[in-house]
Order: structure tokens, then C-alpha cells, then sequence
């Protein structure tokens, strides 16, 4: 017994039991990405207000233009611009300048007497302003003061005959850009008169009764120029009457509808339905 218990003591231990085996690792898992799919498309950028004017400002430019261009050529140069106005000068001194306003107006005028600029002498940089003391014409221009009125007429007419046309379009294209300006801001104005009392001349008061301001919007409405740029004016301005004021709690009386009938000045009566527009 002892003996085999000796045995047993210098024995090997038995080996330990092998660990478990490692787990793999989690695998990371991605979200799937969705799928982008095709690229919306833009949206169709929207024309509004702003943009009608930009394309009558590059229209009065464009009208403005041929007018510059008949000035040309009759042999007039642009000298400057100032103060809203742009002189276009004669080489020939006698034939005056002319001059061409922002506002669309262009007028013939006489020129006085101004100084010449003379050339250098040959191979150097001095002109000759010492023989004004001895010559003093050589240095002076007499312009257009002394031209007889019947020859200085000759000269407004020949620019007024070949400017007449552009000028025509010319003003008309500027009478579209005012108004499309107008018509831009014209919507939040009578928005404003009718819901606030704010009068569309900023001299008047304030419009305290539903009443007044009724009144002014048929005034402003009949106050429009007989034209193509007031009747713009006129389809915004009864537009506006009959979508917002006839629909509201305080639309236009029987009474004062025939009143106004009565005593408007526009050719055409008030379209107080779609179907009455002239």
C-alpha cells in the first residue's frame, strides 16, 4: 500500500484540461446603404418679379442703344456722362452736341465757344500753344452760337429724323420697365390699403373705414392712364377687387357701385366679374 501510494505521488499530474475554444470574433456588421437611386432632378427655377424687370432693363438697353447708334452716325462722339445725361459732341463745331437723358428725352443743342488741342509738332511731344498769342484762332473753336437759324434748324431736324423711331421704342421700353416695377410692388400695396388703411399716395392718410378704402382702390382703378401700361395697372388693381374685397365681409354696395358708374372717367366700365374685362 505504501508503496503504491509513493507511486502515485511522483507521478505526472495529469494534464489540465484544455481550455475552450476562442470564440470568433463578432464580425462588425454594416448597415446596408441604402440605395441612392437616381438624382432628383432640380426643381424649375420659378420666374417671378424680379426677373420680368431684369428682362425690361436689358430691353431699354438694347432700345437705348440704337438710339446711341443713329447719334453716331451722324458724327457725333460720346465727350461724357453726368447727372443723368449723356453729350455727344461734333467733330464739325458747327453742328452742335446732343444730348441723350436716362428718362428717354434727346435734344440738339448749340454749342459756345471752347478751346482746340493742338497737335505736336512733327517728331516731338510739344504742341504749339505759343502761336495762340499771334494766331489765336488756331487755338479756339467757335461752335455753333453764330450758325444762322435757318441752317441750325437743318441740323435738328436731320438728328430728329433719324432718332425718331428709336426713340419711339425706346420710351416705350422704358414705360414697360416702370411698369413691371409697378406691378411688382402693386399687389402688397393694395394688400396693405385694404387690410390696413395704408393709402397707395404715402401723402394721404390713412384710410380708417372700410368704406374709404373701397373708394380709394375704384379711385386708383380709374385714375390709370388709357394705355397699354395703365391697363396692366387696371387688371391687377380689379383682380385684387374681386378676389379680395368682393369676397371679404365688407364687399362694394349696389349703391356704391352705381355711383361709381356714374361719374367715372375711364372709357370702360368696372369688370366686376372675369367676363366683363375689356
Amino acid at each position: 500500500m505504501i508503496l503504491f501510494l509513493a507511486a502515485v505521488c511522483w507521478a505526472d499530474p495529469p494534464p489540465p484540461d484544455p481550455p475552450p475554444p476562442a470564440e470568433p470574433p463578432a464580425e462588425s456588421v454594416e448597415p446596408p446603404t441604402p440605395s441612392a437611386g437616381p438624382p432628383a432632378e432640380p426643381e424649375p427655377p420659378s420666374a417671378d418679379a424680379s426677373e420680368e424687370i431684369t428682362v425690361w432693363g436689358e430691353r431699354v438697353q438694347q432700345a437705348r442703344q440704337a438710339v446711341v447708334d443713329q447719334v453716331v452716325g451722324l458724327g457725333y462722339d460720346r465727350v461724357h456722362e453726368k447727372d443723368g445725361r449723356t453729350v455727344y459732341k461734333n467733330e464739325v463745331a458747327y453742328r452742335g452736341k446732343v444730348v441723350l437723358y436716362d428718362d428717354g428725352r434727346l435734344e440738339t443743342r448749340r454749342t459756345g465757344i471752347r478751346g482746340h488741342k493742338l497737335d505736336p509738332l512733327a517728331g516731338t511731344r510739344v504742341r504749339p500753344y505759343f502761336l495762340c498769342v499771334v494766331a489765336p484762332m488756331l487755338c479756339v473753336e467757335a461752335g455753333s452760337w453764330y450758325v444762322a437759324p435757318s441752317k441750325w434748324r437743318h441740323t435738328e431736324d436731320e438728328v430728329a429724323e433719324a432718332t425718331a423711331a428709336p426713340l419711339q421704342k425706346l420710351g416705350d421700353r422704358i414705360a414697360d420697365q416702370a411698369t413691371a416695377q409697378k406691378l411688382a410692388a402693386l399687389p402688397d400695396q393694395l394688400d396693405g390699403l385694404w387690410t390696413r388703411g395704408v393709402p397707395l399716395d404715402p401723402d394721404e392718410p390713412v384710410l380708417e373705414t372700410w368704406e374709404e378704402r373701397r373708394a380709394a382702390l375704384l379711385d386708383y382703378w380709374d385714375s390709370r392712364t388709357e394705355t397699354e401700361w395703365g391697363a396692366r395697372v387696371r387688371d391687377v388693381v380689379a383682380g385684387f377687387v374681386r378676389g379680395e374685397v368682393e369676397a371679404s365681409g365688407h364687399p362694394y354696395t349696389d349703391e356704391e357701385k352705381s355711383a361709381f358708374e356714374a361719374f367715372r372717367h375711364s372709357a370702360d366700365p368696372f369688370p366686376w366679374s372675369p367676363s366683363a374685362d375689356p
